[in-house]
């Protein structure tokens, strides 16, 4: 994470829960204010790069939350890091990886030129691919949003913290950036199923 805060550079308070519309509205009027087209200053390239970099990071839920418990207990996210995958996700974490085996193989036995018949066993093959997927995106919604509704319980209580709902956040930031990994990895899949179709 960058050495820069964020919440300074957007003025606004250490929370690890923003409205993505608050994060967006800020940007746009940091963003008009600092751009070097409109603004002639000296510091204005350096600021609209800062300005950049923060909203990176304030949008992206992960990233922010990360942010937000490297100011205020860098410990507790050290330590959360340094776990392996969080101890309610292995089992889906097997089924992910087993379906993108599932996946690959299918790819690496399918004839990119196929016969008519060809064609109708693999797109029979795709749909189950694609129903299997449909489902595992499903379930890494479902602990996706749990995840972000304990966030914000979190962010409710934010100016009572103590250093438990720190060392809880910092689990949920560690839940949060594998599932958002293997969100984006099963975009990817659902990208190259589709194309097949």
């Amino acid at each position: 994470m960058s050495e820069q805060n964020p919440f300074a550079t957007f003025q606004i308070p250490v929370r690890p829960w923003l409205a993505s519309e608050t994060v967006q509205q800020t940007f746009i009027k940091l963003a008009a204010q600092w751009h070097p087209d409109t603004n002639a200053a000296p510091e204005a390239q350096s600021e609209f790069q800062k300005i950049n970099t923060a909203h990176q990071i304030l949008k992206d839920p992960v990233k922010r939350l990360e942010a937000a418990l490297e100011l205020e207990n860098p410990e507790a996210l050290a330590i959360a890091s340094e776990g392996a995958i969080p101890s309610n996700l292995p089992e889906l974490f097997m089924t992910i990886a087993t379906f993108q085996r599932e996946v690959s193989t299918f790819f690496a036995q399918s004839s990119p030129t196929p016969s008519p018949v060809e064609r109708a066993v693999q797109h029979g093959e795709l749909m189950v691919l694609r129903s299997d997927m449909d489902h595992l995106i499903e379930r890494v919604e479902h602990h996706w949003i749990r995840c972000e509704n304990q966030v914000r319980a979190a962010d409710l209580t934010w100016d009572r913290r103590t250093a438990e709902t720190l060392r809880h956040l910092a689990n949920t930031q560690r839940e949060m950036r594998y599932l958002q990994r293997w969100k984006e990895q099963l975009h990817e899949t659902r990208l190259k199923l589709e194309e097949r179709l």
